[in-house]
This record gives structure tokens, sequence and C-alpha cells, in this order.
């Protein structure tokens, strides 16, 4: 389609919040330069209800990390490490990585249920039973936390870019990465205005 082929129309994109604040506000600027009249929603939840809403036929696509048993066909894009956040005061603040097995014994600042998908999916890997001090829904209230001594965190790299201040964010050892990718529905109901909007997130990923 050309650009006055695609005048009018709209997008219901489902988000998670680093893929929100990284990605997006870029992206978007460039297909709305092209294409000024398609209007576009963000609703943002977590994986499962981002799952939920793509098989109700609420939203059109989302984001979504690959952590399994997902039921909606998955267009992986990006490895994003998962990384500890300390207390600038912390033993391993100087050191070059974090052990992956010291979340069983150091006070966990933890995601809240429903938000806890790719930390849950280190600790199954390393089959580690994490010591959960709080639970915790938002990245930013774990960083403030962090920041304040009251346990450690672990977080994905995309959010931490630039989010970590005050704070010390380390590789774990072994490394850990979480996937991000697109859920698509099986049922295209608007397939040449996500094709687009597709074109414009592969050119801002290259």
């Amino acid at each position: 389609l050309s650009v006055h082929q695609l005048e009018t129309g709209s997008l219901r994109i489902g988000v998670f919040p680093s893929v929100a604040v990284e990605w997006l506000p870029s992206v978007i600027q460039s297909f709305q330069k092209k294409y000024p009249n398609i209007e576009i929603t963000l609703i943002d939840g977590d994986y499962a209800q981002l799952e939920l809403w793509l098989l109700e036929g609420t939203i059109d696509f989302c984001f979504l990390s690959n952590w399994g048993n997902l039921k909606v066909n998955f267009l992986p894009l990006y490895e994003d490490e998962m990384m500890a956040v300390l207390p600038k005061t912390h033993p391993f603040a100087t050191c070059e990585v974090f052990p992956v097995e010291k979340f069983a014994y150091e006070n966990f600042i933890f995601p809240a249920k429903g938000m806890d998908a790719d930390v849950n999916a280190v600790m199954k890997k390393y089959h580690i039973v994490p010591n959960i001090k709080y639970r915790i829904r938002g990245d930013d209230i774990i960083i403030a936390m962090v920041r304040k001594e009251l346990g450690i965190g672990l977080l994905p790299k995309l959010y931490l870019k630039e989010h970590h201040g005050g704070t010390v964010t380390k590789s774990l050892c072994p490394k850990c990465f979480r996937q991000i990718g697109i859920g698509l529905p099986t049922h295209h109901t608007n397939q040449q205005v996500m094709e687009h909007f597709m074109k414009e997130l592969r050119d801002f990923l290259k």
C-alpha cells in the first residue's frame, strides 16, 4: 500500500512497560509521520492479560516475552538480558557479575504475581527457590526499594537502560535472557495496517 492508500484505520497494541518506554515512542513517531490518520491505542498489561486480550480480539497484536506455554503465535524479535539490581553498598557492587544462586539467600524484591514470568523463568531454569522479602507491582518501585537497601532485584536490561539511577546493575553468572517478540492472532483483522507498523518496528530494531 502507498501512503495515500493507508489514509484511515486504527491499531490496538498490547504492551508491557519496558517496550512501551524504550521502543514505542520512536516507532510510533516514525509511523505517524507516514500515516498520520491511523489511530493508535496502547493497552498495557501483564503477559497473561495481553495474551487473553489477543485471543479475545480486544487488541490487534501485542508484545510478549516467550516465557513458555503461549497460546498465540509468537514472532521473536530481541534477546533482552536479565540483570541483577543492587544497592551501591552491596558487597557485589564492585564485582563483574552477580552469581544467580545468591537470589536464594538475599532479600529479594520480587515482581508481583502476573508480572513475574521472566524472573520465575530464571529461577526455574537454575532450580532456585528465591528468598522473597517483598512482592512489588512496578519496576520503578522495585528500583526505589533497592536504592533504599531493602533488598535486591532482577529486571530486564531494556528497562534498566534509563531507569537504574542510584543502584548498580550486574550481569548474572551465568548470563540469562528473556526473548521479546510479537504475539499475533490466528486471524488477522487489521493485516494491512499491522504490516506497515511491523516494518517501522523492524527498521527501528536494526
